[in-house]
């Protein structure tokens, strides 16, 4: 605990356990999870990283469906930013379903469906939005390529991950579903000086570098 607490704090974040309970709303609000009657969550990574602010946790939601059977609809990574941009309305991004079988929440859909300039994004993505214009101006061709980019810095690792996207009063939710979880503690019982107490921690902060230096939120982002 106490060498996980420093790999953290030296990037500047602060790593909790065990959570009681994570700021869901805006992410049901715009549909990027679905509803759910119990939610479990861990390994929540708070602070400011690459110049952002983040908040993010692992999450599984589990719906009820009798007294005796549940299952859960969501189990994956959550994760909010700031977004650069003013954003007046909600814009959503969900991966195409007929490529990837995965059909978002009934309210994910709401507003209009947008079509973009370009192929090779709407070919894996749709995207709804209140406000086209607005929608056209934040998803510019670079920010869509550096999307699509994401995804398969994702899938590298997690063959099975689904990123969805949400937009709104001035920030940028991320849901990832997947199996592989994040910051996972070192197996075993190792000695504290160890290297491997830290590899995973590194490793998987070095992914989370990686999904926001290739989304440029702390750039300026250009079409």
């Amino acid at each position: 605990l106490l060498v996980r607490n420093a790999v953290f704090a030296q990037a500047g974040l602060t790593f909790k356990k065990a959570v009681s309970d994570f700021p869901t709303k805006p992410f049901k609000d715009l549909g990027l999870i679905p509803d759910y009657d119990e939610g479990r969550f861990r390994d929540q990574v708070t602070g400011e990283f690459v110049g952002l602010p983040i908040q993010m946790c692992h999450a599984e939601l589990v719906k009820r469906i009798s007294k005796r059977s549940s299952k859960t609809p969501f189990k994956g990574v959550l994760l909010t930013t700031s977004f650069p941009k003013a954003i007046a309305g909600r814009t959503t991004v969900f991966p195409d379903p007929t490529n990837t079988g995965y059909a978002p929440p009934w309210n994910a859909t709401q507003g209009e469906r947008v079509r973009l300039e370009s192929s090779g994004f709407e070919d894996v993505y749709e995207v709804y939005s209140s406000d086209q214009v607005e929608a056209r101006h934040v998803l510019t061709p670079s920010f869509m390529e550096r999307l699509l980019a994401i995804q398969k810095q994702l899938q590298a690792r997690d063959p099975g991950a689904i990123l969805c996207l949400g937009l709104a009063d001035g920030q940028l939710m991320l849901a990832i579903f997947g199996d592989m979880p994040w910051f996972e503690s070192p197996k075993g019982r190792p000695r504290l000086d160890d290297p491997s107490i830290v590899d995973g921690y590194l490793s998987d902060l070095a992914r989370l570098r990686e999904v926001l230096e290739t989304l440029g939120l702390n750039k300026r982002i250009e079409r």
